[in-house]
């Protein structure tokens, strides 16, 4: 049952990105009430799977859904950070680079995966969006004022940090 729950929790945020990415293309927005009930479920996600450990634990002193990071400090701590680094970003620009949608968008991904796979997602993200924008860029012959949505991208990063998380942070930690 474990992994059934594992298997729906992945499945239902990839779909809800999925959803999200293909929206932000088509309409160069993010909808508000769709990403902040995304927001409000992994919240009490989090909240009860982490409840949900700590009585399992002290009743039996086993675990409870080991191969999901869920219900950790470090995954709303990530969901902070992220949230914070977003905000000030898209204030900072003014923005011009991103929009709010988008803060909400990096929280579920800090949510879901904690500290340090969100960071890891997010760094992917970054990369695979500015290469694939330059590719975009070069490709329209427009490099002003491009408009190039943004939650493709943060998907991508999302999923290469999901499955090859050990393999990507082992390459890097050899460096």
């Amino acid at each position: 049952i474990e992994k059934v729950i594992i298997s729906l929790i992945t499945f239902f945020t990839l779909t809800s990105l999925l959803f999200l990415s293909v929206y932000d293309i088509v309409t160069f927005l993010i909808p508000y009430n769709f990403t902040r009930n995304l927001l409000f479920l992994l919240v009490l996600l989090n909240l009860l799977v982490g409840i949900l450990r700590f009585f399992i634990y002290q009743i039996s002193a086993t675990s409870f859904l080991n191969n999901v990071h869920l219900g950790y400090i470090d995954n709303l701590a990530a969901g902070i950070i992220l949230g914070t680094l977003f905000w000030m970003i898209v204030k900072i620009t003014k923005e011009k680079g991103m929009g709010e949608g988008d803060i909400d968008i990096v929280i579920v991904i800090g949510l879901f995966l904690g500290l340090p796979d969100s960071l890891l997602a997010i760094f992917l993200t970054l990369i695979l969006g500015s290469i694939l924008s330059c590719v975009y860029a070069i490709y329209v012959r427009k490099f002003r004022g491009l408009i190039v949505p943004f939650v493709p991208f943060i998907l991508l990063g999302f999923i290469f940090a999901l499955a090859f998380n050990k393999e990507i942070i082992s390459l890097f930690s050899s460096f």
